[in-house]
């Protein structure tokens, strides 16, 4: 159980985290945030948490990143992260895809992408992000914020865990929130 948020701006990306882990009816506090720099990229894993510790210890193919940030996710950081698990005995299989027990936000060069399970990536058009079992309530907790006028990053991403964290038992403080900036080499003229 797990809520992490990201906001994705002009200037970039704002993402946090709970602390929260539980198994079954039992729940503690992780020393470790659910969120990771990981060269160059933030990594945030709701899910199992084997997924996240692989995750976040990859070594991005930053090499071959250029301004087409999608083209980059979906040909050289997802097969990267899928070569990771299986490297380490995680490549599940489901009626023969490969699938991970989570899923993931990713910010590349101040943009946001969400990571399924079945390794699909997505980005939406409203800019708010949230993943694990605090998502809707994050997710609504932004939208009415937004609504009300709030418009910091930070504070949207605390009040939506905040949020979360009142309405599910999985989802739990202290809260984790770190940024990246945009990358204005990585995107075209008049791209976003």
């Amino acid at each position: 159980m797990t809520c992490i948020v990201a906001i994705e701006t002009d200037e970039g990306v704002t993402m946090g985290a709970d602390r929260r882990v539980s198994w079954g009816t039992q729940y503690e506090t992780s020393g470790t945030a659910k969120i990771a720099e990981v060269g160059g990229l933030l990594i945030g894993v709701s899910g199992a948490r084997r997924l996240s510790n692989l995750a976040q210890t990859i070594d991005p193919p930053m090499h071959h990143l250029t301004w087409d940030v999608d083209r980059w996710v979906a040909l050289h950081l997802i097969p990267t992260l899928r070569a990771q698990m299986a490297a380490h005995g995680y490549d599940k299989q489901e009626s023969n895809k490969s699938v991970s027990d989570g899923n993931m936000l990713v910010a590349v060069g101040g943009r946001c992408y969400e990571i399924a399970s079945d390794w699909a990536w997505t980005r939406n058009d409203s800019n708010a992000y949230a993943i694990g079992s605090g998502s809707l309530f994050a997710k609504g907790a932004v939208s009415a914020l937004t609504r009300q006028g709030v418009t910091s990053p930070a504070e949207l991403v605390r009040q939506g865990l905040e949020v979360a964290a009142a309405h599910d038992i999985g989802v739990g403080p202290p809260f984790d929130v770190c940024g990246q900036r945009w990358d204005a080499d990585l995107h075209p003229i008049g791209g976003s």
